[in-house]
């Protein structure tokens, strides 16, 4: 792809005195030709997961004997959910709709000349090659077309990046000859420090803050020195994000394909990964009305697993597409994350023009309809 393109940068603009006959491009580029792609619709998937991360606290078993506390962590245990799915469209050339312009110089009636009173044909692509228009100029400017993007991961540690108050040791704690000793003695510290904030509410410490931040702050410092000292109880629980993008090319004839796998254990994995359960890409039945196009065209017969698309079968003067608008949602294991609707280029029917010298059109390289003729 990346020499085609090459190559049209390097003739273009061009001009062609003959008829416009197009034919799809399968091997190396005939001399003279222009190379143009049809657009290709992908969705680019941005997935927000949530990474939960328990650990259990060294006095697990004696929770209930020191401070009644039943509901605890008992293991090492990391879990993936999923907060959100967002889906952005975007345009590529599509590799299986690349096509050239052939030059076609009928033959005058004296031999080794060529009649060349036809205008001049004038082709535009956008950098990456998709055609925009023929005979007239661009009506505006439009946005570059993106590539697509590798699969790509990245973690927001959130909390689990804060730094965390450690349990400061007392000496008592050290000197203790058992656990079971130093988790009394811990406890104990917890029901010292609710103590020292109740008297500070109350106003009844000797050398108490004079302004309110002052106040807040040693409050926030005492529950900060509370919550490490129950976490050697409870255990701790620790919440951060990742954030996957990738991009989704949809299959034209398939209603239903994998967009990506999840794990609980391992969060977004490849789609190709087993361990991790399908989330679907699902289309809506094509029942919606296609957009607006053009009546004096031709479709090009939808291929088969048995019969290949017949694309020479007449001369051709130009390959479009007649998208449609088409739902499609996210499922996960019967919960739908997202719904939308996209004309996705590829997805509609492949039309073509007949072989004229006076073709004028305007093609939108995002869908690949025909804007104005």
């Amino acid at each position: 792809m990346k020499k085609l393109i090459s190559f049209l940068a390097a003739v273009l603009p061009l001009s062609l005195t003959a008829q416009i006959v197009t034919a799809p491009l399968t091997g190396e580029l005939p001399r003279g030709g222009v190379v143009y792609y049809l657009p290709q619709t992908g969705l680019h998937l941005t997935v927000t997961t949530r990474v939960i991360t328990e650990t259990p606290g060294p006095y697990a078993r004696y929770a209930q004997h020191c401070l009644g506390i039943k509901e605890v962590v008992s293991q090492d245990n990391v879990r993936h959910e999923i907060v959100s799915v967002q889906v952005t469209p975007f345009t590529q050339p599509d590799p299986e709709r690349c096509f050239y312009i052939q030059d076609m110089r009928p033959a005058s009636a004296d031999k080794g000349k060529t009649v060349s009173s036809q205008r001049s044909l004038k082709v535009t692509v956008t950098s990456e090659g998709i055609l925009r228009t023929v005979n007239m100029d661009p009506a505006a400017p439009l946005p570059a077309v993106k590539e697509a993007t590798d699969c790509l991961v990245t973690a927001d540690q959130g909390e689990q990046n804060a730094s965390r108050l450690v349990a400061p040791m007392t000496q008592e704690m050290q000197l203790a000859s058992s656990t079971l000793r130093m988790a009394e003695l811990a406890a104990k510290q917890i029901f010292n420090l609710r103590e020292t904030r109740l008297a500070l509410i109350q106003g009844e410490v000797e050398h108490i803050p004079s302004d309110g931040a002052g106040l807040a702050l040693m409050l926030e410092q005492l529950d900060q020195t509370e919550t490490a000292y129950t976490e050697l109880f409870t255990g701790s629980r620790r919440e951060n994000s990742q954030v996957a993008h990738f991009d989704i090319i949809p299959e034209n004839g398939i209603s239903r394909q994998v967009a990506f796998r999840f794990s609980s254990q391992k969060g977004v994995v490849d789609k190709d990964d087993l361990s991790g359960r399908p989330v679907y890409l699902v289309f809506a039945p094509r029942h919606d009305a296609p957009l607006t196009q053009v009546r004096d065209s031709i479709m090009v017969e939808r291929p088969t697993k048995k019969t290949p698309a017949r694309m020479e079968a007449v001369p051709v003067g130009l390959y479009y597409y007649q998208p449609v608008q088409t739902s499609f949602s996210i499922i996960d294991a019967g919960q739908t994350f997202l719904n939308g609707r996209c004309c996705f280029a590829q997805l509609g029917d492949l039309m073509f023009l007949e072989a004229a010298g006076d073709i004028k059109v305007e093609l939108d390289p995002v869908t690949g309809a025909i804007l104005r003729r």
